[in-house]
């Protein structure tokens, strides 16, 4: 008799794991199907319904098993993400302000518990984004999180260049030429980065620096005429707007932009717009002169450059 209990004892022990691993592996097929709707209806930028579908993905499992799983552990990423394309910056209601709250949990939960690296990362750049003074305007957590993708990816120039942008729009150029300035330790000949840094240092009133990097970075593309034309387009619209300026100060910044324009046209011949930025230098300097002589001197080029342009326009107009 008490081997027999002891059988039934096996019997009822085996028959419990049975239906464990069983309850697990529904569980687990319940969480990838819902994780998959809710992917479908992400995809269809039915935001609200994939919610649901991975409020119940995080039902079905523990925490630790999704961060162990290569594809469900991205939920977080995709849940926050969701929340995010459906907050709406300045709306001021309790729904609003949860969905926002949801966003900032979840890609919090994200960066610390997907296991792959990628949206760890990405979800830190749409937090970033999530906390600009365009949406939640929470500047100092926006600081924050910036600072937190520089560490973590030296190497990622990227980084550098948003938390540069946050600072300009929060009306500190300084800290953002030094987060710029940052950068360019690692990538000193980065096009990309010194044109923000000299579009950052014109914005905080430092023309002349602002000069001197577009003049670098013309000299490090010495094939492409964009380059130099951006060049003639900063001296033009200076010495245009800038009714602060002496008129000497005035002529030597029309100069050097007639100067970048005719560079441009050196490298390509038939640049439209240099022409059409070059006849309107020469005009300004036209203004500039009190001199007759002179002044008939500019215009004759002026005419000249208004015929060259006439007749491009025309061969286009034939073709």
């Amino acid at each position: 008799m008490v081997t027999r209990f002891r059988s039934l004892g096996r019997l009822f022990l085996v028959a419990g794991v049975v239906v464990s691993v069983a309850g697990c592996n529904f569980a687990r097929l319940k969480a990838n199907r819902e994780f998959s709707q809710g992917n479908e209806e992400y995809a269809g930028k039915k935001y609200r319904e994939a919610i649901e579908h991975y409020h119940t993905v995080l039902e079905s499992l523990p925490e630790d098993e999704i961060a162990q799983d290569d594809a469900l552990s991205s939920v977080w990423f995709f849940l926050a993400n969701a929340n995010d394309n459906l907050y709406r910056p300045g709306a001021e209601n309790a729904e609003n302000e949860q969905i926002g709250q949801e966003a900032i949990e979840n890609y919090e939960l994200a960066s610390k518990r997907s296991k792959d690296p990628k949206y760890q990362k990405l979800a830190l750049q749409y937090l970033f984004g999530l906390y600009r003074p365009d949406k939640m305007d929470r500047p100092d957590e926006a600081e924050r999180i910036g600072k937190t993708l520089i560490s973590s990816d030296p190497d990622d120039l990227d980084s550098y260049r948003g938390l540069a942008r946050l600072y300009l729009d929060i009306g500190d150029p300084e800290s953002s030429v030094a987060t710029l300035q940052q950068a360019l330790e690692r990538s000193p000949d980065d096009v990309n980065l010194l044109q923000e840094l000299a579009e950052t240092h014109n914005k905080g009133g430092k023309f002349d620096d602002a000069v001197e990097i577009y003049e670098r970075v013309a000299d490090l593309q010495p094939r492409d005429p964009v380059a130099r034309l951006r060049l003639a387009q900063f001296f033009q619209e200076k010495a245009d707007k800038d009714h602060t300026l002496s008129a000497p100060q005035r002529g030597e910044y029309i100069e050097r932009g007639i100067e970048a324009t005719d560079r441009a046209l050196q490298v390509k011949p038939d640049y439209f717009e240099a022409f059409v930025y070059k006849r309107i230098l020469l005009n300004l300097q036209a203004k500039q002169t009190k001199n007759r002589k002179e002044y008939d001197a500019i215009m004759k080029q002026a005419d000249e450059v208004t015929q060259r342009i006439e007749q491009m326009q025309k061969k286009q107009g034939d073709t």
